[in-house]
């Protein structure tokens, strides 16, 4: 369970991460923008740090594979990562270990995976007591304030205003404060209560401490954090005009906390890159109608293409439902079309599709395959190979992880004119193995016996999952794939329900 918990982390951090580095170049093209533009961006990042799955679509912005790992890896015999990003794989998969040997008990990436989730957890419970610590130490500060107005409040202890709380914030002022700058900061404070962001950012600061270890989520906390100041400065702005300008930058400059301490509370009113805040206060023109509008359309449109995960055939993923049709079905197969349906999804070279064969002809030029409903996988009109799925019964007797194959293949090991040799496991794990394999395809001719008749080798890919009770089966035409696809297109196979 906590393998699994800690894989999902890792890949919406992957992803947000991706998402991150989109959202500071949007920054920098918004940037004469409205404030609260750019800080709208970040709801994107929270969602895919947060979210463990999002819709498919065409419209997506990202370019990679948004699970590039699993607790699957740890069983692998040859652990490999696909990204989606070439540059990545090619600097990681190298370095990943493997069993020293076949009887290895243990593959060191458990230990490591171990040792990772060990720190992961002792991060977020530090960051966790820091807070904890830190919100106990502020609230004894705040004994003896007086309330001097529905939710407001002042306090002789406190160096700046914040507001604190979450089904129902308060406003703390500073009591040295003159009526004129609880006027400026009142605005400012509401502001934050209205746009919920005394419920946004302990949510942030939360998912901050699930993410500790990556330091691009580090960087969007904190911006994230400057652009909700920013966007309420200027909400002060447009409600007390420019006259403003001086006193409120002299309030935000003599109150400024002074310090980069991370939290999750409070909203202190000093917050932020202070220096950059009067800039932005003093240089601060309201737009026109039709720039605020073009700017959040902008921002939707970055935020669902964002939010969207690359729909099928984009980045080279495929997701195929099986039972894929009906065709072909009839009482004897019946219960293998009325199974309950489960997808597979695996990556494909550039330029490769998968395609329900045409009405009235041939499902595969193969003389065999081994299960229902075939698809087939094509590059233009060259074919390359095709795909179908069956089910099996799991066995209830103990048999070893090395040769339970041979218990889900039982059609793949008879006869002496098919056959799937040399099997070789890529990615394995306690309920589910896909492997490499020879098949051998005797393509007897007229006048010839079984012996005499030529033999056809081509390279095959075999995927089961207990679970399941189901496999899919994939053939490949001569000559048209390579070793290094081969292992690629394998080790990015998933097997899951619909």
């Amino acid at each position: 369970m906590l393998d699994n918990i800690f894989f999902q982390v890792l890949n919406m951090s992957f992803t947000a991460s991706f998402v991150i580095l989109f959202v500071l170049l949007a920054r920098l093209l918004l940037k004469r923008a409205p404030a609260v533009c750019s800080y709208a961006l970040w709801s994107v990042v929270l969602f895919r740090l947060v979210c463990p799955f999002s819709f498919e679509s065409a419209l997506s912005l990202l370019r990679i594979n948004p699970a590039p790992v699993s607790a699957e890896l740890l069983y692998s015999p040859a652990p490999r990562i696909d990204t989606g990003v070439d540059l990545l794989d090619s600097a990681i998969n190298p370095i990943l270990p493997a069993p020293a040997s076949p009887v290895t008990s243990v593959n060191p990436l458990q230990i490591w995976s171990l040792a990772a989730e060990a720190v992961w957890i002792t991060g977020i419970a530090c960051l966790l007591l820091y807070s904890a610590v830190s919100l106990l130490r502020l609230r004894r500060r705040l004994v003896g304030a007086v309330e001097v107005g529905e939710r407001i409040y002042l306090a002789d202890h406190i160096p700046t205003p914040f507001v604190l709380g979450l089904l129902r914030p308060k406003i703390y002022l500073p009591s040295s404060l003159t009526e004129q700058e609880q006027r400026y900061i009142l605005l400012h404070e509401q502001a934050h209560i209205r746009r919920l962001d005394h419920i946004v950012k302990p949510v942030a600061f939360l998912t901050l401490c699930v993410h500790w270890f990556n330091p691009l989520v580090w960087a969007a906390f904190l911006l994230c954090c400057k652009d909700m100041e920013l966007s309420c400065d200027e909400s002060v702005m447009r409600r007390m005009g420019d006259g403003a300008r001086a006193d409120y930058s002299a309030l935000l400059l003599r109150l400024a906390t002074g310090h980069r301490r991370v939290a999750a509370a409070p909203l202190a009113f000093g917050e932020g890159d202070t220096r950059r805040r009067i800039q932005h206060v003093l240089h601060y023109r309201r737009p026109a109608l039709w720039v605020s509008l073009a700017a959040l359309a902008a921002v939707a449109a970055v935020c669902i293409g964002l939010a969207v995960n690359p729909g099928r055939g984009e980045a080279g993923y495929w997701t195929v439902a099986f039972p894929a049709y009906q065709d072909g079905k009839d009482e004897y197969n019946a219960s293998i079309y009325e199974t309950e349906p489960f997808h597979l999804s695996v990556k494909l070279p550039d330029g490769w599709t998968i395609q329900q064969p045409a009405d009235g002809a041939p499902s595969t030029p193969f003389p065999f395959l081994p299960g229902y409903t075939p698809l087939n996988i094509v590059d233009g009109d060259a074919y390359i190979g095709a795909i179908c799925y069956n089910i099996f019964e799991p066995y209830e007797d103990e048999i070893p992880q090395e040769e339970y194959y041979k218990t889900v293949y039982p059609e793949l090991r008879l006869g002496s004119l098919y056959s799937w040799q040399e099997y070789t496991p890529v990615v394995s794990s306690p309920t589910a193995e896909t492997a490499l394999a020879t098949v051998y395809m005797v393509l007897q001719e007229d006048g010839l016996s079984a012996a005499e008749s030529p033999t056809l080798e081509v390279p095959g890919i075999l995927s089961y999952d207990t679970g399941l009770g189901a496999y899919v089966a994939i053939q490949f035409a001569e000559g048209a794939v390579t070793e290094e696809q081969l292992q690629a297109i394998a080790q990015s196979i998933r097997l899951a329900r619909t």
